[in-house]
This record gives C-alpha cells, sequence and structure tokens, in this order.
C-alpha cells in the first residue's frame, strides 16, 4: 500500500510539476517512449480541467471570447492546481484569480461575472430543505410574533454586485448582445432554487437586504422591526415585515418559522 501511495504522489507531481521522477517507473515498449506516455495523462488530466471551467463559466467563456478565456483558463490551472476531491469545487478560486490578475482585474465586471456565475451554481446546488407554507406564519399565536426567527432555505444566496454584471448575464443567455460594462452604485440580488429546480433571481431595495441579513445572524421579529424604523414610519414597519416575510414564503424562500 505504501509502495502504490508513493508511485500515486510521484504521478501527481508530474501532472502539476512536469516532475519527471515517475518516469523511472514506466514501462518501456512499443513505439510510444516512456514522456510520451506520460504526456498523454497530462494532457488528458488538464483537459479535464478546461473542461469544467467551461461548463462552470459558460458565461464568462462567451463574453471573454476565445483568446482572453484560453488566458484565464491557461493560467488558473497553472496557479492553482486542484485540491479538491470534487470538480465541483475546482473553479472556486476564479473570481478571486480574476479580481488579482492583469489583464482581467481591470475590468471589475469579470470577476464579478464570475462570481454571479458561482453564485448562481451554488444556489442550484445546494441540499434539500422542507419549505414552510403560508399556514404556518398564521398559525403563529399572536403573543409569540414578536419572537418569530425565519430560516431560509439552503439554496437562499446574496450576490452583491457593483457592475452590471447581472445584466450582462442575462443578455448573453438570452442570446442577446451584452450592454457596456459600467460601474454601479452597490446592488444586492437574493438567488434561490425554486420547488421546480429552476434557479432565480431578483435585486432588493435596503429595507429587504436589512431584514435579511438581521434573520441571517439569528434576529427576532421584533428585532428586525427595530432595524425598519431606519426606512420607515414606526405605523409601517409591521405592514413592511410581514409583506417580506410572507413573498419569502410564497417564493419558496423559507424553509422554517420558528419562535
Amino acid at each position: 500500500m505504501q509502495n502504490l501511495r508513493h508511485l500515486q504522489t510521484e504521478l501527481i507531481d508530474y501532472l502539476l510539476d512536469q516532475s519527471p521522477v515517475i518516469e523511472a517507473h514506466i514501462a518501456a515498449g512499443g513505439s510510444i517512449d516512456k514522456r510520451t506516455r506520460l504526456n498523454i495523462y497530462g494532457n488528458a488530466y488538464k483537459s479535464r480541467l478546461r473542461g469544467v471551467i467551461d461548463t462552470d463559466h459558460e458565461i464568462l467563456s462567451y463574453y471573454l471570447g476565445d483568446d482572453l478565456f484560453s488566458k484565464l483558463v491557461d493560467g488558473y490551472i497553472d496557479s492553482h492546481p486542484s485540491t479538491y476531491t470534487s470538480l465541483r469545487d475546482f473553479c472556486c478560486e476564479i473570481p478571486m484569480y480574476l479580481k488579482i490578475t492583469p489583464p482581467f482585474r481591470d475590468h471589475p465586471v469579470i470577476s464579478e461575472l464570475a462570481r454571479f456565475e458561482r453564485t448562481l451554481l451554488f444556489a442550484f446546488d445546494a441540499n434539500d430543505a422542507p419549505l414552510t407554507k403560508m399556514v404556518e406564519l398564521s398559525s403563529v399565536p399572536l403573543d409569540k410574533w414578536p419572537n418569530i426567527q425565519v430560516r431560509f432555505h439552503p439554496s437562499v444566496q446574496l450576490f452583491e454586485t457593483f457592475t452590471n454584471c447581472v445584466e450582462v448575464w442575462r443578455a448573453i443567455k438570452q442570446k442577446a448582445t451584452p450592454p457596456e460594462a459600467i460601474d454601479n452604485d452597490r446592488i444586492v440580488w437574493i438567488v434561490w432554487r425554486t420547488i421546480e429546480r429552476i434557479t432565480e433571481f431578483r435585486s432588493m431595495n435596503i429595507s429587504e437586504i436589512s431584514m435579511i441579513n438581521a434573520f441571517l445572524q439569528g434576529a427576532t421579529l421584533a428585532e428586525v422591526c427595530e432595524e425598519l424604523l431606519q426606512y420607515h414610519p414606526e405605523h409601517e414597519v409591521s405592514e413592511v415585515a410581514v409583506k417580506y416575510i410572507s413573498q419569502w414564503i410564497q417564493r419558496g424562500q423559507v424553509s422554517k418559522i420558528h419562535y
């Protein structure tokens, strides 16, 4: 077993760093020399990683074009050797890579577009969980309402952007010409997977963002209403809070109402 582990390590060293040590264990034979045999494995390994990046970031690939996307793929594979047991996680660092690596870092929309694609993937791949129905909200005793805590479905993700990357993504997805990249004020989107297993997203205003962040941190409805006083008159706060909770439930974003 130790010898097998040693051989596997040497093969990985070759795939990642072109270390020639493994050649000593490759049998000669036929018209194909040892280095050519190893190159077959090396090329197949990198080809598989390229395929994963292309699959996970189809919209980004289209946006960058063949030359820039190849530059991204080659640079990322060389600088981020896979340390994951699942290929699903291999591309997790691509948004940060694009944010700090020239020439991509000069165009913030690129890293945000990659991050948006990953957010959609996370939402789609999230664990299943029960969904709350409106009847569960309406059955909460009146004296317990201040203690309500909202538990969101595992697929719910928040995505913050300062560019029009979502509009770029949507245009390419619809096979339309993407708009020119521009910087925006902060926009926060909520992303989730519906009961039909379709990934949806929409932007939110400051009141809804404040509520969601508070519930995610374990706040009660009473504490959430205190937060809402920053944005609404006191007589409107309860109505606003119930409206958003009801909308979340109806959209399939809430897993549990706890009190």
